[in-house]
């Protein structure tokens, strides 16, 4: 996602949802939705870590 991406796909989230983001500008919380920003490398058990805490 590009810079200032996640700040627009949180206006695609429902209240009270949750956004996880691998960008370095997340989004403050608003509307409830929990907000989740994660830094990863191209690793298998990393993005498996991803995958698990946003499930």
């Amino acid at each position: 996602m590009a810079d200032g991406g996640a700040a627009s796909a949180i206006r695609a989230v429902a209240d009270g949802g949750r956004l996880a983001t691998i960008t370095q500008d997340p989004p403050s919380r608003q509307r409830g939705i929990t907000v989740s920003d994660f830094y990863v490398h191209a690793d298998g058990n990393q993005l498996s870590k991803l995958r698990a805490a946003t499930s």
